[in-house]
C-alpha cells in the first residue's frame, strides 16, 4: 500500500474494530493509561460516542514507576466527555492483595500486570461496570517494545542503509535503553554458536549466584526461539511470550471480578494488516509504533503521540517489595522448609 493509504487503512481498521467492540447490553468503559495505545483508543470512542463514557487508570503515587496522572488528565482536559475514575496503588494495598492475586494466578506472578489489571478490574466492578477496553496488542503487532530495537538495527544494517542505521542512533540518542539495545546488537552480530554459548554460560552463572536449581531444560531465551529479525520478534511475543501471558492475565484478573476484557487491537484484519507491512517501517525517527502514531496524528494530542520516553502501565512493584510487610513475609518464605529443594536462603537472604 502506498504510504498515505497504510494510515488511513489502519485508522479505518482501529476505528471499525473499536465500533464492533461496543456492542454490548451493558455500558463500556475504558483502561486508560496515558500512552498512545490507550488514548488512540479514547480518542476514537469519543467520536463514536460523544456523550461520553468512564475510564480507569491507576495512581500508583507522584513520582513513581508508572505514574501517568499528569498525561490522562491532559488527555481529559481535550476529551471532556471522559470520566475518568484512579485505582489507588500503595505498600499496603499490595500486601493486602498480592496472595489473593497469586490465587487467582494459579501462579506467583511475574512483573506488574497482575497486580495492575487486578486494581483497575476492582475498581471498574465497584462503578458497576462488566465490560472495559484495553490496549492490549498494539506493542506487539506494530513494535512497542524496546527489545525489538536491536533487531531493527541489525536489520537496517543487513540492507546496507547506513545512513539510516546512523541516523536513528542518533535519534535515539536520549533514550534510556540505547546502550542496552547497542551492547545486544554486537550480541546478535556474533555467529549463532558463539550466542547460544554465551546465553547457556549467562544462564548457569545466575543459578550458581543465587543457588536456584532447576532442570536445565527449563525457560527459553530468544536465541532459542529462533528470532532472526524484526518480523520474527513480532511474531514471537504476539503468540509465544508476551502477548499470551498478558492475555491470560487479563482475563484471569479481569474475571475475578466479573469484567470482560476486550483489546480492539488484537481485531483480526487489523492484526493481519499490520503483519503485512514492511516491519521495518514500525521504527523511524527514534519512534517505536511508527506507523500507529503516524496514523493517529490530529487524533490524538501530539504530546502523547510523540512523546519517545514511556513508562510502562505498571506499578512500583519494587517499592512495595521493599516495605517493611512484604521483607518479612519474604524471609518468612525462604526459611520454610519447603524452599530449600528451589533456593539457597542463604543467597537470597544476605
Amino acid at each position: 500500500l502506498p504510504k498515505p493509504e497504510e494510515d488511513r487503512t489502519i485508522l479505518k481498521n482501529l476505528y471499525s474494530s473499536i465500533k464492533y467492540r461496543l456492542v454490548s447490553d451493558v455500558p463500556i468503559s475504558l483502561s486508560l493509561s496515558g500512552g498512545v495505545d490507550s488514548c488512540s483508543i479514547g480518542a476514537l470512542l469519543s467520536k463514536i460516542d460523544n456523550s461520553g463514557f468512564d475510564a480507569f487508570t491507576i495512581d500508583p503515587g507522584k513520582g513513581r514507576i508508572g505514574d501517568e496522572t499528569e498525561l490522562v488528565d491532559y488527555f481529559t482536559s481535550i476529551f471532556q466527555n471522559i470520566k475518568v475514575t484512579r485505582s489507588e496503588l500503595s505498600d499496603d494495598s499490595f500486601f493486602e492483595e498480592y496472595k489473593s492475586i497469586i490465587w487467582h494466578m494459579d501462579e506467583p506472578f511475574l512483573g506488574a500486570s497482575p497486580y495492575v489489571r487486578w486494581s483497575i478490574s476492582k475498581v471498574v466492578n465497584k462503578k458497576n461496570y462488566k465490560v472495559l477496553l484495553t490496549g492490549e496488542g498494539a506493542d506487539e503487532i506494530f513494535s512497542g517494545y524496546s527489545g525489538v530495537t536491536p533487531y531493527f538495527l541489525r536489520d537496517v544494517l543487513y540492507r546496507k542503509e547506513f545512513v539510516r542505521f546512523l541516523k536513528e542512533i542518533f535519534k535515539m540518542r536520549n533514550n534510556s535503553n540505547l546502550r542496552k539495545s547497542l551492547i545486544y546488537l554486537i550480541y546478535l552480530l556474533m555467529p549463532n554458536s558463539f550466542r547460544h554459548n554465551f546465553n547457556n554460560k549467562k544462564v548457569n552463572s545466575q543459578k550458581s549466584k543465587w543457588g536456584i536449581k532447576l532442570d536445565p531444560n527449563q525457560g527459553h531465551s530468544f536465541v532459542s526461539l529462533g528470532i532472526n529479525n524484526v518480523k520474527d520478534y513480532m511474531h514471537t511475543v504476539t503468540s509465544k511470550t508476551v502477548l499470551p501471558y498478558l492475555l491470560n492475565c487479563n482475563d484471569k484478573m479481569s474475571m475475578a471480578f466479573s469484567v470482560e476484557s476486550r483489546a480492539p487491537f488484537l481485531d483480526k484484519d487489523l492484526v493481519a494488516l499490520a503483519f503485512s507491512l514492511d516491519s521495518l517501517s514500525n521504527i523511524k525517527n527514534g519512534f517505536r509504533k511508527w506507523n500507529l502514531r503516524k496514523s493517529m496524528l490530529g487524533k490524538v494530542p501530539s504530546r502523547i503521540l510523540l512523546r519517545h520516553q514511556k513508562d510502562a502501565f505498571g506499578a512500583p512493584i519494587d517499592n512495595h517489595l521493599r516495605s517493611s510487610s512484604i521483607q518479612s513475609r519474604v524471609k518468612e518464605i525462604f526459611l520454610e522448609p519447603r524452599s530449600r529443594d528451589f533456593f539457597s536462603k542463604t543467597k537470597f537472604l544476605s
